[in-house]
């Protein structure tokens, strides 16, 4: 009997993703259970603050306080993170606290809390590439999000707790709602109230929610109806939804504050006088016959909408940094991820980010576009298919041309990828299935499914192999070694324990290891926030001793840590690879504790 209804399953090649994504997920669990703690310390910064911003809060901090009292003491650093994104983890860690130790439930919480976010966002998006593409479709769907390590490593899985993730998982549902909603209006509420909640959690996915509201306004004004119904649905869930969360984490006293990093009263105004506008256009749109005058009409409230928020969004213009001078400015569009993608085009800044992030986009959405555009080759795909491929196109090139910017705003396309991928595949499959006997027909199915689905390492490896440009792990000369290297041992941070609690300038990115793993307290972290912490961590190991002497003075540094032969600032001559390197500096005096990787410098005599 058994036998029998094993002959009857239907292994084919949506099967064969579903089982290899499982295996792949609960292979990447069991990697990360032995020690995770200390393999979260040494996998990015983000993810580790978060772990100590929700620990300071089940320890008695305020829902609305969201300081880190550890980092630039004694006033902490002040985060414009939320705490809903925080309650997932808080939630888990309570839940295994209850039958298990704190270490454990913190443990499991960082592992499985990403892992469940990466299993809803894989079951949504093969869903909906099933209903749209098939199953061989939702087969190339399911490997998308798998073997993308853009999603499955950067945005989701183990140790991934920062929250653009859910941010992306987010739009990916009020995408879903936008292509194919079951029930109208309902449908556009719920649309509202996830772009809302992305907007809460962070404002990265502005441009996105904007493109969602041009769409419901698109339909509303074209084909007035249900779907006006719907964009007035839409224009009235997402402000006020918007000002819910807003209110739900922010104190009363900063209510009126024009913060420029997070949900406050500019963007309140941006998203309140949009859902105006939509209001406004669903309720005329049925009594004017002719599209042009509705359109004519949408454009002119989307005019008077602008025209409202922006002596609120004025101080906003220059961005998120516009608080910091622009010398930091300058300096913070150095940070990988705020480069312009075209910097990964040059060998020399690693062609690995290049070929494990960049690539499997660009090749997708120019795969996806030219098939559209080329109408013979989707005969066989419905027309309301198209629509729904042409809508998400329109959010992954907002991603690309986001990404000439700054390559993080690359996330803007995240959420609709792994489903052009599906298209692109289906097609590319259906014209193999229909003519397999075609040369032509089979090289462009292999190509299009490898530039794709082929996990970038591979392509990195290659180019290892043939030394044509990656990350450099020593200095031409080998002298000095990557400056991050001592920070992936958790034994060697740990044992800065041996110093009694006190307050450590760390060069390079020892902060967040030593903030997980030891009770110090640090003064550089790289969060706009706070200009000193932000001058300390990128300027500091470039100015002159004097200059050093005096920053240490002022953050009331006891420590100074470095990695031993670490190479930091630009040049051999910074004052972070002249201490590093052994030089004696006057005004720092070695110390004989730690591990030998680590050198530590009393500051007393500054």
């Amino acid at each position: 009997m058994i036998g029998t209804t094993f002959r009857r399953i239907k292994f084919d090649l949506l099967t064969a993703a579903i089982v290899l994504a499982s295996v792949m997920i609960v292979a990447d669990v069991i990697g990360a259970a032995h020690a995770p703690i200390d393999m979260l310390a040494q996998i990015g910064y983000d993810s580790s603050m978060r772990l100590v911003a929700v620990r300071e809060w089940m320890a008695g901090a305020s829902w609305f306080d969201t300081t880190i009292d550890r980092v630039m003491p004694p006033d902490g650093l002040s985060l414009h993170w939320s705490r809903y994104f925080d309650l997932g983890i808080a939630g888990m860690i309570g839940v295994f606290s209850l039958f298990a130790s704190e270490e454990f439930a913190e443990g499991a919480a960082i592992v499985l809390w990403p892992t469940l976010l990466l299993v809803i966002f894989l079951w949504a998006t093969a869903r909906a590439a099933y209903r749209m593409f098939g199953r061989d479709g939702a087969a190339i769907s399911v490997l998308g999000v798998a073997l993308w390590e853009t999603l499955n490593g950067s945005r989701f899985g183990p140790f991934s707790l920062d929250h653009h993730g859910f941010q992306v998982l987010l739009m990916l549902g009020a995408i879903l709602v936008l292509i194919h909603p079951a029930r109208a209006k309902a449908a556009a509420v719920l649309a509202g109230i996830l772009c809302a909640l992305s907007l809460a959690v962070g404002l990265e996915m502005l441009p996105a929610i904007g493109l969602v509201g041009i769409v419901f306004m698109w339909r509303g004004l074209v084909s007035p109806g249900e779907s006006a119904a719907q964009l007035a649905a839409f224009g009235l869930a997402l402000p006020i939804a918007s000002l819910g969360f807003f209110l739900g984490q922010t104190p009363q006293m900063e209510w009126a504050a024009a913060r420029c990093d997070e949900l406050a009263a500019p963007f309140l105004v941006l998203v309140g006088s949009s859902g105006g506008a939509a209001l406004a256009a669903a309720i005329a749109a049925p009594f004017i016959a002719e599209i042009r005058w509705r359109l004519i009409l949408g454009s002119g409230l989307a005019v008077v909408a602008v025209a409202i928020s922006l002596p609120w969004l004025e101080p906003c213009l220059s961005g998120p940094y516009g608080n910091l001078p622009e010398h930091l400015r300058d300096v913070i569009t150095t940070i990988p991820e705020a480069r312009s993608m075209l910097s990964y085009l040059n060998p020399e800044a690693g062609l690995g980010t290049f070929f494990r992030f960049v690539l499997p986009t660009f090749a997708t959405v120019a795969f996806a576009t030219f098939l559209l555009l080329r109408h013979q080759s989707n005969d066989h795909v419905a027309p309301e298919v198209r629509t729904a491929v042409a809508v998400l196109l329109g959010f992954a090139w907002l991603g690309i041309a986001a990404s000439f910017h700054q390559y993080r705003m690359m996330a803007l396309a995240e959420p609709v990828i792994p489903l052009l991928m599906a298209y692109v595949g289906a097609v590319l499959i259906g014209a193999w299935r229909a003519n397999p006997t075609s040369r032509g027909i089979s090289l462009a199915m292999i190509f299009g499914l490898a530039v794709m689905l082929i996990p970038g390492q591979i392509y990195k490896q290659a180019f290892r192999t043939f030394d044509l440009g990656t990350d450099a792990e020593q200095t031409a000369d080998g002298r000095y070694v990557a400056f991050n290297h001592c920070r992936h041992q958790a034994d060697v941070v740990r044992t800065l324990n041996d110093l009694p609690p006190s307050n450590l300038m760390l060069m390079g990115n020892l902060g967040r290891p030593t903030l997980i793993l030891t009770h110090h307290r640090i003064i550089n972290s790289p969060y706009h926030r706070s200009e000193m912490a932000m001058q300390t961590l990128l300027l500091t190991w470039e100015t002159d001793i004097d200059v050093f002497r005096q920053m240490l003075v002022e953050t009331s540094a006891d420590y100074l840590v470095v990695c031993r032969n670490g190479f930091y600032g630009l040049s051999e001559a910074a004052i972070g690879t002249r201490l590093a390197s052994g030089e004696i500096i006057e005004g720092f005096r070695l110390l004989n504790v730690a591990d030998d990787q680590l050198m530590v410098f009393a500051l007393d005599s500054v």
